[in-house]
């Protein structure tokens, strides 16, 4: 059995006479050796209520490498219904996380207009194949003088 460019081949070779086959299970093997594994705390942010025209109070997401290779990362960027209102700002990219290490991404939020936001941090590594993650941002947008 070989998997390539996420094809799987199966080959069977022949064993005996009218052989019975009940199952066939696949099982993803871990791979040999070190790896890099990408964990992003908290995975949901909710600002609350935010009114419209003001900066929110920055919230973090810290980016771990739980992994026992280190992790590199390529690019951040801001996607969703409305990523426009919500800033980011992290260390200089790329980040590069030894296992065990972590890296601050600060979020804020400045909504231009009333009615519930929402966007995801995608967060892309620099090798096919390494852990992806994301986090889920939202808040309740309001009037600017219905806050005190």
């Amino acid at each position: 059995m070989t998997v390539a460019d996420s094809a799987l081949e199966i080959t069977f070779g022949y064993v005996q006479e009218n052989p019975k086959i009940s199952a066939i299970e696949i099982i993803r093997l871990a791979a040999a050796g070190p790896t890099p594994k990408l964990r992003a705390t908290p995975a949901q942010v909710d600002f609350g209520d935010v009114a419209v025209g003001k900066t929110s109070a920055a919230s973090i997401v810290t980016l771990e490498n739980a992994g026992t290779a280190d992790l590199e990362i390529s690019s951040l960027s801001l996607s969703g219904a409305q990523p426009a209102a919500f800033g980011l700002t992290s260390a200089t990219l790329p980040i590069v996380l030894a296992p065990g290490a972590t890296s601050d991404v600060s979020m804020t939020l400045t909504p231009d207009a009333e009615g519930p936001l929402a966007a995801t941090l995608d967060i892309c590594l620099d090798r096919p194949g390494q852990s992806r993650a994301s986090a889920a941002f939202r808040c309740r947008r309001h009037r600017a003088d219905s806050l005190s």
